[in-house]
């Protein structure tokens, strides 16, 4: 896997590192709660694929790979709640960066 594939990864580890800095040991479940699925939707409505991300603020702003975005024409994330699938529509992407693929 090379550093352009890796970068969500990265991103997680530092989030992990910035929580066990201060001596506490990082809350899995709260971070899973973090974790959502971007599904990719043509013009016509039809799924094309998926992709993975993390809320990275209380306002919804998740972060995932740009490859993940790069043409499709609607975005939802599928967030876990309460036991149960719940599905929110993508409002806007606020910034997106093919060179580092990340959106």
């Amino acid at each position: 896997m090379g550093l352009k594939n890796s970068i969500p990864i990265i991103l997680l580890l530092l989030l992990l590192n910035y929580v066990t800095s201060f001596g506490q040991s990082p809350d899995i479940q709260k971070l899973e709660k973090a974790v959502g699925i971007v599904e990719r939707y043509d013009y016509n409505g039809n799924y094309i694929g998926h992709g993975s991300g993390f809320i990275i603020s209380s306002d919804g702003t998740l972060v995932t790979n740009y490859h993940v975005i790069d043409g499709a024409h609607s975005l939802k994330v599928v967030l876990e709640e309460n036991g149960l699938r719940v599905k929110y529509d993508v409002q806007n992407i606020v910034k997106g960066s093919k060179s580092k693929d990340l959106a």
